[in-house]
């Protein structure tokens, strides 16, 4: 995975946690491990 779609991930996976929590299917595990 590229440093780009790396952040991309973590910054949707942020965006989405505040709409839809909990949401595991955005960024699988790395939300759980940066998150």
């Amino acid at each position: 995975m590229s440093y780009f779609n790396f952040v991309n991930c973590a910054a949707i996976s942020l965006i989405v946690m505040d709409l839809l929590w909990p949401n595991h299917m955005a960024c699988g595990d790395q939300r759980a491990l940066f998150g």
